[in-house]
């Protein structure tokens, strides 16, 4: 690309246009040096794809067709930029700064440190980004519905992985995970189809899990939550090919809401000791899991926490003092349920409507309680349902 490209040198911050001056429209190949601003990248955008970021209240789908259908209408013809030796002032790329753009290759400058929310979404003909070592941040959305790219390189040393990075990248099958990382936020890799399950073998530097991380991706069978992980929300919701996972960490205190939320296919889990919460929906639809250990340090399980799944037999934890509604609901194959506090746990009021037992099961399934609390159970709104009750000594 470099030995094609018209050079061009900006000695001021903005005067890329001048720079360049007539004929700019007609440049297909651009390398650029110097120190750049935002006005230049501007300029840069506009000869890449002169039109604006997604209109608010545009479905994206309706967005990425007239994308699609624009390039040969478009008067402008920049398809190769490197600014690998130029600089940013601040060293930051800004918000937007390619969004919607028709190039299909970026060399982006060495010393870079920041890239703004959208930087190269809907980017419909970009099959590869590389992003430099020197990148400490990058914001949401990076290639949002950018849906040719193949490869991304990520720094090894960015530590967040922010929302929606690759999402709808519906052609991703090569990419890394920053081995420094800390934080991975939700729909990373939301409707990558073509992802490897690479993308879920985590370094032990995480330590947030939050949101939808790998929605509908098909190659993830497994996973390892690692040992420094403290907050877990979303992170495996939808992983419909999931079928075991081992969680390393005793930072837990809580399973989050919707953690492994329509995960069919998972048959195999372990809920770490130190955990006090079992989240909203946190193993909601789980069709395939059998039997589950919920660990004595539980006291509180959430409402839908396991509605829908199909459990043979449940133990509830002697400290479990709430059970909200919805929490075994249609648990249709339940056959035994343990219940070891001595009083009962209430549940929630009325939303969600159904009670945290509801279901065919409680007519036929046997309810194993304490001695002596056979009275409190029976009034019990928890456990209601329940025809068969049996007091055990221990």
């Amino acid at each position: 690309m470099t030995a094609q490209a018209q050079e061009y040198h900006v000695e001021t911050p903005g005067t890329l246009q001048e720079v360049i001056g007539p004929g700019a429209e007609e440049l297909t190949r651009i390398r650029v040096t110097g120190i750049l601003n935002d006005r230049d990248i501007a300029f840069l955008h506009r000869l890449c794809w002169p039109s604006k970021p997604k209109p608010k209240g545009m479905k994206y789908e309706n967005y990425l067709k007239i994308a699609m259908e624009k390039e040969d209408t478009l008067e402008t013809c920049l398809r190769h930029l490197d600014m690998e030796d130029a600089r940013m002032v601040n060293d930051a790329l800004p918000d937007y700064a390619f969004s919607g753009s028709y190039i299909k290759d970026y060399k982006l400058p060495k010393t870079l440190k920041k890239i703004g929310k959208n930087a190269f979404d809907y980017n419909v003909l970009l099959k590869e980004l590389i992003i430099p070592e020197s990148v400490e941040e990058i914001g949401r959305s990076l290639l949002l519905f950018s849906i040719e790219v193949e490869k991304v390189r990520l720094p090894d040393n960015l530590e967040v992985m922010n929302d929606m990075l690759f999402a709808e990248c519906k052609e991703l099958k090569e990419v890394n995970i920053p081995s420094k990382v800390r934080e991975i936020y939700g729909g990373i890799f939301y409707g990558c189809l073509k992802a490897p399950a690479s993308i879920a073998v985590l370094p032990e530097t995480v330590e947030i899990l939050d949101g939808d991380l790998y929605c509908a991706v098909p190659s993830i069978e497994s996973v390892v939550v690692p040992p420094k992980v403290r907050i877990m929300r979303s992170a495996f919701y939808g992983v419909h090919n999931l079928k075991k996972v081992t969680i390393q960490t005793d930072k837990l205190t809580e399973i989050g809401e919707y953690a492994f939320y329509n995960c069919d296919n998972l048959e195999d889990i372990n809920i770490p000791d130190g955990v006090t919460r079992i989240g909203n929906s946190a193993f909601y639809c789980n069709f395939s899991l059998r039997k589950i250990n919920i660990p004595s340090s539980v006291t509180y399980i959430a409402e839908n926490a396991f509605a829908c799944a199909h459990l043979d037999s449940i133990d509830i934890p002697a400290g479990v003092t709430f059970i909200g509604r919805g929490a075994f609901w249609k648990c249709d194959r339940l056959k035994k349920v343990y219940s070891r506090p001595v009083i009962p746990p209430v549940t929630n009021a009325w939303s969600p409507p159904h009670l945290p037992f509801e279901s065919d099961a409680t007519e036929t399934c046997t309810l194993f309680i304490p001695k002596g609390s056979a009275k409190a159970y029976r009034a019990s709104e928890v456990f209601s349902g329940f025809k068969n009750i049996v007091e055990l000594e221990d």
